[in-house]
C-alpha cells in the first residue's frame, strides 16, 4: 500500500481546502508514493516521536500540529525543525500533518471531544458558510460546574485542569473547541451556553467571561486533542487492515507541583 492511499482518505474525510489560511496541513516531507506498512500518529513531531519512529521502523509519521509553518531558509540538524526531520528523512520516514481541517471536520477533534463528553452536539460554536464551522455547542445532563470539570479530567486523563467563574453553577448548554480557543471565548457567549471547555486560556481572556457568568473549563491543549489521534487510529485501521498503525502519547505528569 502507498502513503498516497492515506493521504487521500485523509483528504476526503477532512479537506485540506477546510484548513485555516495560515494552516499549513498536508505533506511536511517525504514521498507519497512509497510502499507503507507503518504508521505513527502523534499529536505533535517531538523527539520522542523522531526517537520511537526511528527504533521501531515505522514508515511515516501522521500529526496533527505541522512542524512546518512558515518558509524555510535553513535546515540545521541542531535546530527544530532540521533536528526533527533530517534524522528522518536519512530514513525514508514520511511526515504528514492534519490540523484545523481535522479540528473542524465532521466526525474531527471537536466532535469526537465532544462525544467522549457526553455533549449532544447541535451545532458549531463559530458557524461558517460552505465547510463546517469552528469548536461546537450542545447539551448535557445538568450538573454543577465542578461535577462537568472532574468529568473533562477524568475522561481525557489529565493530571490536572483549571477553572474559571462559579464552579457550583447548573451546567445544561455547553461550547468546546479542542486546542487553543480563547479567541472564541466571546462567540461562546454569543451561543448563551452555561459553560466552554477549551484550552490555553489566558489570565485576562476570563474577564468577559466571568462578567457574562460563563464558567471556563481549560483542559490542556494536549489532553483536548489527544483524543482524536486515538479515535484516527480507529478509522485507519479499519480502512486500511494491512496497515499497522500506533499512537504515540506524552507523560506531563511531571509538570504538576
Amino acid at each position: 500500500m502507498k502513503l498516497i492511499e492515506i493521504y487521500n482518505y485523509l483528504e476526503s474525510f477532512a479537506p485540506l481546502e477546510f484548513q485555516e489560511s495560515y494552516d499549513n496541513s498536508g505533506l511536511q516531507m517525504g514521498d507519497l508514493e512509497k510502499d507503507v506498512k507503518k504508521g505513527l500518529l502523534s499529536l505533535d513531531l517531538t523527539q520522542q516521536a523522531v526517537k520511537r519512529a526511528l527504533k521501531e521502523n515505522f514508515d511515516f509519521i501522521l500529526t496533527h500540529h505541522p512542524i512546518l509553518f512558515h518558509p524555510l531558509k535553513s535546515l540545521d540538524r541542531n535546530q527544530r525543525p532540521g533536528k526533527l526531520l533530517l534524522p528522518l528523512a536519512e530514513k525514508g520516514i514520511s511526515v504528514i500533518a492534519w490540523h484545523t481541517n481535522l479540528d473542524r471536520a465532521l466526525g474531527g477533534v471537536n466532535d469526537v471531544l465532544a462525544k467522549a463528553l457526553s455533549i449532544h452536539v447541535d451545532g458549531d460554536l463559530v458557524e461558517e458558510e460552505n465547510k463546517p464551522g469552528m469548536g461546537r455547542v450542545g447539551s448535557i445532563k445538568e450538573q454543577r460546574g465542578e461535577e462537568l470539570a472532574e468529568q473533562v479530567r477524568r475522561t481525557l486523563e489529565a493530571p490536572y485542569i483549571i477553572t474559571y467563574g462559579n464552579a457550583s453553577k447548573k451546567i445544561e448548554r455547553v461550547a468546546l473547541l479542542g486546542g487553543s480557543g480563547a479567541d472564541f471565548i466571546s462567540n461562546a457567549i454569543e451561543k448563551k451556553v452555561d459553560a466552554y471547555i477549551t484550552a490555553d486560556i489566558r489570565y485576562h481572556d476570563t474577564e468577559e467571561a466571568l462578567d457574562k457568568d460563563l464558567f471556563l473549563i481549560d483542559a490542556g491543549h494536549y489532553y483536548s486533542e489527544q483524543v482524536m489521534m486515538e479515535e484516527l487510529k480507529k478509522l485507519l485501521e479499519k480502512e486500511f487492515p494491512t496497515v499497522e498503525f500506533q499512537v504515540e502519547k506524552r507523560n506531563f505528569q511531571n509538570q504538576v507541583y
